[in-house]
Parts: C-alpha cells; sequence; structure tokens
C-alpha cells in the first residue's frame, strides 16, 4: 500500500550537476518504437529508495537554477523496489541522477533516418552516439546512459540541452521529408507528419503537421490542428506551402 505523506528538503548539487545519494530507476508511462520521439519525466529514488521528485519547473527550456548551491527535493514515504512502481512505468537505469536532465526515447523513424539526423547535429555529440547505438540495435549502454526497449526502441537519459537539439534535428528532418512525401503517397504523407508532430517544439511544426494530415485525407488532422492554436485560414496556408513550395534541407 502506497502512502501519500510528503515532505521536503535541499540537497546539494555537485559542480557537474550531479544530485549526490539520487538515482534513475525509471520514467512515466510507456512508449511505442512507432510512436517516437517521446520526452518523459525521469523517476527518482534516494539512497534509502524512497521516491523523490526534483521541484522544478515544467517547460524543457527553462532551467532549474540551485537555490545557492542546493535544489528543492519532493520526497514521498513510499519506498519503491523492483516491480513496485505505481501506474505505468518503464524501467531504465539505474542511472546517477543530475540536474537538468530527462528522459528521450527514439524507435524506427529516427534508427531509418540516422544519417540525416547525425548531419543536422555534432557528429560527434554524445546524442550522435545515441543515434548511433540505437541504429547498430545494441544492448543497454552504461556510458551512454541509453536503455534498449523491448520493442526496440531506445531511451537515453540526457540533459536538456542535448534533448532539444536531437529534437529539432528530428524536427527538421521530418519537415524536409514531409514536403518530399507529399509528391509521392499519401502513406508517406501520414507517416512524416506524425513524425513531425512528435517532434514539434513550436506551433508552426504542429500546424504544418495537421495540414500534412490534411492533405492526405486523415480525420485526425483536427485533432492535431487544435493543438497549433491557429485558425483554420493557417491549415489552408500550411496546405498550400506542402503543395506549392520546394523543401530544402
Amino acid at each position: 500500500m502506497f502512502m501519500t505523506a510528503i515532505k521536503y528538503r535541499y540537497t546539494k548539487v555537485a559542480s557537474n550537476g550531479l544530485l549526490p545519494g539520487l538515482s534513475v530507476i525509471g520514467f512515466h508511462g510507456s512508449v511505442s518504437a512507432s510512436s517516437t520521439p517521446a520526452l518523459r519525466s525521469p523517476i527518482y529514488v534516494d539512497k534509502n529508495h524512497y521516491r523523490v521528485d526534483v521541484v522544478s519547473p515544467s517547460s524543457l527550456f527553462e532551467a532549474i537554477k540551485p537555490r545557492g548551491d542546493g535544489v528543492r527535493l519532493r520526497v514521498s514515504k513510499n519506498q519503491l523496489y523492483d516491480g513496485q512502481l505505481p501506474g505505468e512505468w518503464t524501467r531504465i537505469g539505474p542511472w546517477a541522477a543530475r540536474l537538468n536532465y530527462s528522459v528521450i526515447e527514439i524507435g524506427m523513424m529516427e534508427k531509418k533516418h540516422m544519417d540525416g539526423l547525425i548531419a543536422r547535429l555534432s557528429s560527434s555529440s554524445p546524442i550522435a552516439c545515441f543515434l548511433r547505438w540505437h541504429a547498430r540495435e545494441e544492448k543497454d549502454n552504461h556510458i551512454l546512459m541509453a536503455n534498449r526497449m523491448e520493442d526496440g526502441g531506445g531511451a537515453r537519459y540526457s540533459s536538456n540541452k542535448q534533448i532539444i537539439a536531437l529534437m529539432r534535428a528530428i524536427a527538421g528532418e521530418a519537415r524536409y521529408n514531409l514536403f518530399m512525401a507529399a509528391r509521392r503517397s499519401d502513406s508517406e504523407l501520414v507517416e512524416y507528419s506524425w513524425w513531425l508532430n512528435n517532434a514539434a517544439l513550436k506551433p508552426s511544426d504542429v500546424l504544418l503537421s495537421a495540414a500534412g494530415l490534411k492533405i492526405a485525407g486523415d480525420s485526425a488532422w483536427e485533432c492535431v490542428f487544435r493543438g497549433s492554436k491557429q485558425d483554420e485560414a493557417a491549415v489552408k496556408r500550411a496546405e498550400n506551402r506542402i503543395l506549392k513550395q520546394p523543401h530544402k534541407r
């Protein structure tokens, strides 16, 4: 039985961002390798296995700033051991916890377009190494802090800056292929529209995704469109852009 009592405390942050005494043992939810990229919140425990949350902003772009040399933690009375996390979750690690890190999962599309994605990144960066590891279908890698998922996907505990760089690279590659798919087939257009939607960090990419789905005749375009927070005239302009304008990498 899980108790709900919560207390707060502060912990110091090491110069390299490590949160001493905390480990990452999983992330919330589960992701299909066909529905990536996906950003997930890590699940932390302390050395006594108590569930811990770092009190932080909700935005990936807003870094947590330590108060003095520490950050505030919310500590649950729940002690979490193997197989005992409540709700839907996926086990990874355990990895040493770091400030301003999250979990990113990639799957089939990222493997298919690895070369194009790496061309948009620094080829020697940890996130590019993660892409190569994923494409080789290797097992868990402790140096990369990467785990192989049961369905073939790959999850990495990464700095938020690295995740943003990867999401931008995926969005750029998805955008390019969406424009090309509009000249080939509806099925490809649907595939790349969803890929762009998964990686979107700005409303204009959500709008392009909705327009691509609409052109392909996928009724889900209206649900995606509502996430763009723009009017239907904007969808029409996005449709025209996809159909009439060439797009460069």
